[in-house]
């Protein structure tokens, strides 16, 4: 497949006090097919050409819109004369169709001089278009029907087994159902959403998965931890959801941004060591079951006000 390489993205940002030509220099090129389908992969490089005493801060999570981050990496480089190349590489793909937008990508830089610049990308349009056709161009016509054989005599034996099984199972059926309807039945009121949230972050807090190095599945589990907890406070399917669909569907309840925005951390962090091979330190990743608790703590009081009124 042929690539188009979109070079020509680079912009220069300079510090609000005053223009120099020390400053860090971004630039971003973007390699891609010539018509993208979904699940292609697509790569956005980004460059920050820097002095060698500054520092690159890449962001620790990205919102990347309805982009899906499958990798990312970063390298530096030398180019002599006190400067230095810094190299952040993103592997996307997107699956959906229409015409979609990759969203402006800060990165922060910090001076030597203590100081601190914050250069961007600016948002990059793409048309994915649909999985595609054969070579040809052609739509593949429909297969005929298989034939069925129209010896009835030798069909009948198996028609009579399956009408005694359909029988066999609806009398089964019936004498559960009466032996359900006789029995009592106690009211056990259902656990609440946030009590089986706080027990499962307790039980993830003292297993040993960070201490084994099992980074990946402890974010698995923490991930899995918040979207039961979104289902049972708000109702939404959060547990077959994307991270994306998600967060718009907690946009239309009655969420205060504060506890919103936790959760977009919360998941975005979650994906990127899913989904993106990230391994942040054991530390950083801990730091995600205190940030799970404040929001259930959050909204569970939220919960008890709104039942209160």
């Amino acid at each position: 497949m042929k690539k188009l390489l979109l070079a020509a993205l680079a912009l220069l940002f300079l510090p609000s006090t005053g223009a120099s030509q020390e400053g860090p220099l971004l630039s971003a090129s973007l390699e891609a097919p010539d018509t993208l389908r979904l699940g292609d992969r697509i790569s956005l490089t980004i460059s920050i050409d820097h002095d060698t005493n500054d520092q690159v801060v890449w962001p620790d999570t990205l919102d990347l819109g309805v982009f899906e981050l499958l990798h990312n990496s970063a390298s530096e480089s030398l180019t002599g004369e006190g400067r230095r190349i810094s190299n952040g590489e993103l592997v996307l793909a997107a699956f959906e169709l229409g015409e979609l937008e990759i969203p402006a990508i800060p990165v922060r830089v910090l001076r030597a001089d203590g100081t601190e610049e914050t250069v961007s990308t600016n948002p990059i349009d793409l048309v994915i278009e649909s999985a595609g056709l054969d070579e040809s161009g052609d739509i593949r016509t429909i297969k005929p029907p298989l034939g069925i054989a129209r010896n009835w005599w030798l069909l009948a034996p198996w028609v009579l087994l399956a009408a005694a099984l359909i029988a066999a199972a609806v009398w089964s059926y019936l004498r559960m159902r009466n032996r359900r309807e006789t029995a009592p039945k106690p009211k056990v009121p259902p656990t609440p959403a946030h009590v089986i949230a706080l027990e499962a972050l307790d039980r993830l807090e003292r297993s040993d998965l960070l201490t084994k190095g099992e980074t990946k599945q402890f974010h698995i589990e923490v991930s899995e931890i918040a979207r039961v907890y979104i289902e049972g406070r708000w109702g939404i399917d959060a547990i077959d959801m994307t991270t994306y669909d998600v967060l718009i569907e907690l946009g239309k309840v009655d969420l205060p941004q504060v506890d919103l925005e936790r959760l977009r951390d919360l998941l975005n962090r979650s994906d990127l060591v899913k989904f993106a091979k990230f391994r942040p330190t054991a530390e950083r990743s801990a730091e995600l079951i205190g940030l799970t608790r404040e929001v259930v703590d959050s909204t569970r009081k939220h919960e008890d006000q709104e039942v209160a009124a």
